[in-house]
């Protein structure tokens, strides 16, 4: 039991932080910001916190994706949780 919920805690630290890094590099590469602004849109938005990204449509594009991941994550996460409790 102690084995699988360290998995499962692992397994989902790593997606957490695979998907906070791949949007990172996405408002870099595609949203044409410089490093500093794209840990603090990546980061905010991987933890539920929001920035202002003003009307750069490109980047409010890939936020409402990385929002809608998360959400869906952070779903997931909680279903796993109560699931290993019963």
């Amino acid at each position: 039991m102690k084995m699988k919920l360290q998995t499962k805690i692992i397994t989902h630290c790593s997606i957490f932080i695979t998907m906070f890094i791949i949007f990172l590099f996405l408002y870099i590469y595609v949203g044409k910001l410089n490093l500093d602004e794209s840990l603090y849109i990546s980061a905010s938005f991987q933890t539920f916190t929001g920035a202002n990204v003003d009307n750069n449509k490109i980047i409010r594009n890939i936020a409402t994706f990385q929002m809608l991941f998360s959400y869906i994550f952070i779903g997931i996460v909680v279903y796993d949780i109560i699931g290993i409790h019963q």
